[in-house]
């Protein structure tokens, strides 16, 4: 196995040629065996970088090799997977999805499925059902197979949130054209009976209890219109909002704006803010910011609830040089997210407070994406909700 070993001896002959022979040969072989590694190498790297899972496997079902991609979306323990058999590996349902699409591709060539892959602990705080495209591919002239697994929760959140602004639009346009004229009647019907029938102690031609249903009558539409109007209006801002300006800024100055309108608020939960010094600048859209860290600190406040002890809102910044990002963080010691809500936290017309519109986060992930960052949910330990930002510094 020692490819640098060179025969070095003095010799005639045909013995001369073959000692030049075997020291070509194992010059050869040296070569060709750092090549092989080198390639080996590079394409371990290409794979492990790829955020697509991908996993090789033996005649009889053994692990050759796996990508870190694949060990996050299958939720498996950080360790060495080689030669392990990858059903003993899985959870129940996981396995039988990836087997019967390994047997069919052993049979037909190729196969492909689109599924969820399940949590085996449905307790666990990233417990979390993920929307994947699993193809299987067998390789030629052996028995085993290829499992290439692509994660589709961001292909599904945007082509809902792309519907949702569709929906948005045609419902600011159908609903609110008629509310105008329901409000103007109705104040009108209410402004008439005053008028003629002067204040509650001086009726003679209406009894009172009809006073009191045209009253409350009127007020009651007056004020459900105006609700109805703040509705439609968060459906146009998400389905119309204005294209971010973004121009290079203080992220840090941003958010002290955005937290100095919280203060005095009582003392339902303290608001804490901690910027790093010295953050590069990075492209913003001063407005469109501000309301993103407006939105999530108003979150935090709604979700507490009665408990003991201290709740606190925390609004943190650093930079990650080795990613040339901005990460800011928004997290509270609330009630918290259910793992299961995580993945649908951001879809327009979810909310956990049962009550609104629930366009606010959906608009807050629309403006991170369109300054090129992203925004994560994630648990808060040991209770609570986490929001990550992610913002491109300028070059």
């Amino acid at each position: 196995g020692n490819l640098g070993h060179r025969v070095d001896a003095p010799a005639e002959d045909e013995l001369a040629l073959l000692v030049g022979a075997f020291n070509e040969m194992s010059g050869k072989l040296e070569e060709s065996s750092a090549e092989i590694r080198e390639r080996r190498r590079y394409i371990e790297t290409v794979l492990d970088s790829l955020p697509t899972g991908v996993v090789s496997l033996d005649a009889d079902g053994r692990v050759t090799t796996i990508n870190r991609a694949a060990v996050r979306m299958l939720k498996l323990e950080t360790a060495d997977f080689k030669g392990l058999e990858l059903a003993t590996m899985l959870g129940d349902e996981n396995r039988r999805v990836i087997e019967t699409l390994v047997s069919r591709a052993r049979r037909i060539g190729h196969a492909s499925d689109q599924t969820q892959l399940r949590p085996e602990n449905e307790a666990s705080i990233d417990a979390v059902e993920i929307p994947v495209a699993i193809t299987a591919t067998a390789l030629e002239n052996e028995a085993g197979a290829v499992v290439v697994i692509e994660d589709l929760s961001e292909l599904i959140a945007a082509q809902r949130a792309s519907a949702w602004q569709e929906v948005a639009r045609r419902m600011a346009h159908e609903i609110k054209n008629p509310l105008t004229p329901i409000q103007l009647s109705a104040e009108r019907i209410a402004k008439r009976f005053a008028e003629s029938n002067g204040t509650a102690d001086d009726i003679h031609t209406t009894d009172g209890q009809t006073v009191k249903v045209i009253r409350d009558g009127t007020s009651t539409i007056i004020r459900e219109v105006q609700s109805l109007k703040t509705m439609v209006d968060e459906f146009s801002r998400f389905a119309r909002l204005p294209n971010a300006k973004p121009q290079p800024g203080d992220l840090n100055e941003l958010i002290r704006q955005a937290a100095a309108m919280y203060e005095g608020r009582g003392g339902d939960a303290r608001l804490e803010v901690e910027l790093a010094a010295g953050l590069p600048p990075t492209m913003l859209d001063a407005e469109q910011i501000k309301r993103v860290f407006v939105n999530l600190i108003e979150n935090a406040y709604e979700a507490f609830e009665e408990q003991g002890g201290e709740n606190l809102i925390r609004v943190t910044t650093r930079f990650e040089p080795a990613r040339d990002i901005i990460v800011a963080e928004v997290t509270d010691n609330g009630k918290g997210i259910q793992p299961a809500d995580l993945q649908r936290l951001f879809q327009p017309y979810f909310s956990t407070k049962g009550r609104g519109t629930g366009l606010g986060l959906a608009i807050v992930q629309r403006i991170i994406s369109e300054h090129g960052g992203k925004i994560i949910a994630a648990v808060n330990k040991p209770n609570g909700s986490r929001f990550i930002i992610e913002l491109p510094i300028v070059n």
